[in-house]
Parts: structure tokens; C-alpha cells; sequence
């Protein structure tokens, strides 16, 4: 596993490999037919990858792919899981203020059927419900910015294999995969309108 990139020297055979960068699989000692190969295992980069062959017969299922950074993943799933929070938090306070929503009717009504005793808990409430409200809206913002981003890398990105892709190699892009049903000779693989293509 490398934040930048990997460069192979010859193969890559049932491993498990992660470039945030470019992964280039060499075909040095062209004598040795596994020369330039990734067969088996899971291979995946940030942007590039290169080899000259692509799964093997008689080896374990092989998945080649395109996926986001570690960081970058890494801060989506932070902000994924913040997000989490606040809607456990919010609905927790609607439910405790019974109340469906956060508006200004809701808020009014809220107020003047609370005793008179109780309005500064209540105020109280509904000042962190509307913190809650606003951190939950940055993070939606923030992880949509950076999906935004990724999907963009995604769409620059390619996989390249000069030789041949053999069927049951699996190629994945983001979230999506497709698996290869038969031979391919020298495809380029990338990813335009949401679909895996070569």
C-alpha cells in the first residue's frame, strides 16, 4: 500500500496491492510468461493502471480498479459517520420537543404550549437542534464536494492493458464493477457516463 505510486518490476500474482497514484506493472524478463502480469488478488490504484496481461488460467479471481485515495476516502467516511450523528441527535430531539420539523410555525407552536417554567430548557433545545441542523448541513456540503471530486478523477482515469484481459477479470471503477465475459485484446478501460467501458 503507497500513498503516491507503485512500480512493479515484473508481476503481480494473488496479492493484494494499493497505489493512491499509479500502479505500472513493467514486463521485464519478457522471457518469463508472466512477465507484465497481474493474476489473482486485488490491484488498485487512484488514477493508472498498466500491466501487459490480466488474470491467468488457474488463478484466483482477479479485480483491477480505479478507487478513490485513502485520504480522501478517509475524510468521506469521517464525515459520513458525523452526519450519522446528527441524525440521531436531531430525531432524538424532535422527539423529546415533539416535533416533525424545524421551522418557524413548528417553533412557535412548540413555544407557546410549553409552560412557562420549562421555556428556557426548551430555548436551550432548540439552540442545539439548531447547531445540529447546521453542522449536519456543512457535512452533506463538504461530502458532496468531495464525491464531486472523485467522481471527476474517475471520469480521467483509465486502466490500461497492452496485451491480453482474460475473462473473469473483474474491473472496477469507484463503486462500480464489471466483469469481463471474454478474452479482450489490448483494451483501455475508463469510465464515461457512469459505466465502465474499453
Amino acid at each position: 500500500m503507497a500513498r503516491g505510486d507503485i512500480r512493479v518490476g515484473s508481476y503481480v500474482l494473488n496479492a493484494t496491492v494499493r497505489a493512491g497514484g499509479e500502479l505500472i506493472v513493467h514486463a521485464r524478463g519478457t522471457a518469463s510468461r508472466r512477465a507484465g502480469t497481474i493474476a489473482g488478488g486485488s490491484v488498485l490504484a487512484g488514477r493508472h493502471i498498466q500491466a501487459r496481461l490480466a488474470g491467468a488460467p488457474m488463478s484466483d479471481r482477479t479485480i483491477i480498479g480505479i478507487v478513490s485515495d485513502m485520504e480522501t476516502q478517509a475524510r468521506i467516511d469521517k464525515l459520513k459517520k458525523g452526519i450519522d450523528f446528527c441524525n440521531t441527535e436531531i430525531l432524538r430531539m424532535f422527539r423529546t420537543l415533539k416535533i416533525k420539523d424545524f421551522n418557524e410555525e413548528e417553533v412557535r407552536r412548540l413555544l407557546e404550549r410549553t409552560p412557562r417554567a420549562q421555556k428556557e430548557h426548551v430555548s436551550d433545545v432548540l439552540r442545539k437542534l439548531q447547531k445540529l441542523i447546521k453542522l449536519r448541513a456543512q457535512g452533506f456540503e463538504q461530502q458532496h464536494a468531495l464525491e464531486q471530486e472523485q467522481a471527476e478523477k474517475l471520469t480521467e482515469a483509465e486502466i490500461v492493458i497492452t496485451g491480453q484481459t482474460r475473462s473473469d477479470v473483474q474491473i472496477r471503477f469507484g463503486e462500480q464493477t464489471k466483469m469481463i465475459t471474454e478474452n479482450l485484446t489490448a483494451p483501455t478501460f475508463c469510465f464515461e457516463d457512469d459505466e465502465i467501458k474499453w
